[in-house]
């Protein structure tokens, strides 16, 4: 009967109606509401033992107050998928103080036992390549990514250089990549903020993915992000590939 009333309300009234409903019925439930993404929806996750732990040692270990734990457990889930189902190594270009790469480890095993594979961590340790922008990208966005994630190598050198199979590689993308070359890879991580050196880092390693590798683009969905978004789309389609969006603003591709 309501609803029949509900249903014949002009437009507008019907709107304002929704509008009150979903902030007294949506966000006094939500599940989740962090890093732009809010649902109703099971959130367990952040409950089970083994991944609070994982995150929240890898937080107080980098000092990061980073409170993306949805996208966190994506890529925890992904580190544990390649390291015991994969035969490849892991790698992850842009790292920044190693949060993600750290609570990964941590969740999935890697730190007790690497099964024999390398974990590569890329990353300038110097912000952003201002010279590799392309038309679209904000000037402004790269230099404060460049101030805020310079100077820090040595942390994050005394903090994975203790770790079996952990490899650090220090420089810009694409040049550096050369020193990483795995024979396979079952784990793709690409978070450096700028299209150029992440549609260079899918192109350098395509052929080096398993079948059935996770690849995840940290900032594909994200506002202010849309140059990324185009440019790996158009590479992904050249490959005959899709990504998926993930409503983290990640974007998630399978290795097939």
């Amino acid at each position: 009967m309501l609803r029949k009333v509900y249903d014949k309300l002009p437009k507008f009234i019907r709107n304002i109606i929704y509008a009150i409903g979903k902030t007294k019925f949506f966000y006094d439930r939500i599940t989740y509401g962090m890093n732009g993404l809010y649902t109703r929806h099971n959130s367990d996750f952040m409950n089970g033992e083994r991944f609070k732990s994982s995150f929240q040692q890898a937080c107080e270990i980098t000092g990061i107050d980073f409170p993306s734990q949805w996208k966190v457990h994506v890529n925890c889930w992904a580190i544990k998928r390649a390291l015991n189902e994969s035969k490849g190594d892991l790698v992850e270009c842009g790292v920044w103080q190693g949060t993600t790469s750290l609570a990964g480890m941590m969740y999935s095993g890697f730190i007790e036992d690497n099964q024999g594979k390398k974990f590569y961590l890329v990353d300038s340790w110097d912000g952003v390549d201002m010279s590799n922008l392309l038309e679209g990208e904000s000037v402004d966005y790269a230099k404060k990514k460049k101030d805020r994630y310079s100077g820090q190598f040595s942390e994050v050198e005394a903090r994975f250089g203790n770790i079996k199979g952990v490899t650090l590689v220090k420089g810009f993308v694409p040049e550096v990549l050369t020193e990483v070359n795995p024979a396979s890879v079952s784990y793709l991580h690409l978070d450096m903020n700028s299209a150029y050196p992440e549609v260079e880092a899918l192109k350098y390693f395509w052929d080096k993915l398993d079948c059935g590798a996770v690849i995840i683009l940290d900032d594909y969905g994200f506002t202010g992000h849309s140059v990324q978004k185009t440019e790996l789309d158009k590479l992904v389609f050249a490959l005959g590939s899709e990504i998926l969006t993930l409503p983290t603003g990640q974007g998630l591709i399978i290795k097939t």
